[in-house]
């Protein structure tokens, strides 16, 4: 779920998945951002039913220095640095475990010693009820000594504290590894993220393939599933009236950029044989309607460059309004995200 809008970096990933590589992969997260870092970073959360899971990822340190903001010192240097994370050209979607909506509210400090303002780099999967959410913090900043939960009562119930004095309205559990801390609604999930048996969403090949795409480009902000968005509630005939001809894909990506002051847009597909693709893709982007405005794509956005290469179709588009445009588009199940055929 997105929780708020902010900005970020872009890394590149380890080779094999040994246990050597894979640590140098999490240290590279928290030291140097990029979109498979993150990944190696994320425990195999697997998918709940037919609802695809979802990563998120950034650089809130970058972010800042994009957007010129302030630090975050006092109520209205806090109020200032979370609007400016909101405001074009800067886009991140950002997990509910980095705490950015409740951020006024000082609990989330209060109750584990940081929150969003003291986090460098954060990776997230979400996949309800699993999830977990990994920070990397600035220094001086961490996790106070003996928390292991965000509140009272069992991990994933409802917070009896809340909105008072709670961070969030579920409980989280709480988790150190080196470096590294995690926030997660799943007991199980926090503790395979702890023993790190080596399992990591980097074993997904197709997330993989979309991440590297997206580290080739200058990003600083990044969201991935590893499947199409949800069917809007539309009849298929409707649909492919909106020219929606996008092909099977098992995995893309949305990285965020600025060029000369402007927000860019990179959308990486997976699939199965990237070449015949790159044609129904493109088209899509160029003549499809928007299901959600029921105008044509190129009324909100530029379409750039195409490409194919690794079994992944790359987009660069330009949104003509807000930044994260396409992660809104993925989420309201529109044209370039829903596979009708």
């Amino acid at each position: 779920m997105i929780t708020a809008i902010v900005g970020a970096t872009a890394l590149a990933g380890c080779g094999s998945e040994t246990a050597d590589t894979r640590d140098r992969g999490a240290a590279a997260f928290g030291g140097h951002f990029s979109v498979e870092g993150a990944l190696r970073a994320l425990p195999a959360v697997k998918r709940q039913d037919d609802r695809p899971l979802q990563v998120f990822a950034g650089d809130l340190s970058e972010a800042a220095e994009l957007g010129d903001l302030p630090k975050p010192v006092d109520p209205q240097s806090l109020a200032d640095w979370s609007k400016g994370l909101a405001t074009p050209p800067l886009f991140v979607a950002a997990s509910e475990g980095l705490g950015l909506q409740y951020l006024q509210s000082g609990a989330m400090r209060k109750t584990v010693g940081f929150d969003a303002r003291d986090v460098t780099t954060f990776a997230a999967v979400e996949a309800l009820p699993e999830d977990i959410t990994v920070v990397n913090l600035t220094k001086g900043a961490g996790l106070t000594k003996g928390v292991e939960a965000t509140g009272k009562g069992t991990v994933g119930d409802i917070d009896p504290a809340w909105p008072d004095d709670a961070p969030f309205p579920f409980v989280h559990g709480v988790a150190q590894r080196g470096d590294e801390v995690a926030l997660s609604r799943s007991s199980a999930v926090l503790e395979t993220w702890t023993k790190d048996n080596g399992d990591s969403l980097a074993d997904n090949d197709a997330l993989v393939a979309v991440a590297k795409a997206l580290d080739a480009h200058g990003s600083y902000s990044a969201f991935l599933s590893d499947g199409p968005g949800k069917l809007p509630n539309l009849p298929p005939a409707a649909l492919k009236a909106m020219n929606s001809s996008m092909p099977a894909f098992d995995a893309v990506g949305i990285a965020q950029g600025v060029e000369d002051g402007k927000a860019v847009e990179y959308v990486a597909y997976h699939v199965d044989d990237a070449d015949k693709a790159k044609d129904r893709i493109e088209k899509t982007w160029t003549d499809g309607m928007s299901a959600r405005t029921r105008e044509p794509l190129a009324k909100l956005l530029d379409v750039g460059d195409v490409t194919a290469k690794d079994g992944v179709v790359t987009v660069k588009i330009s949104p003509k309004g807000s930044a994260g445009l396409a992660v809104q588009m993925f989420m309201q199940g529109d044209v370039p995200f829903i596979v009708v055929d």
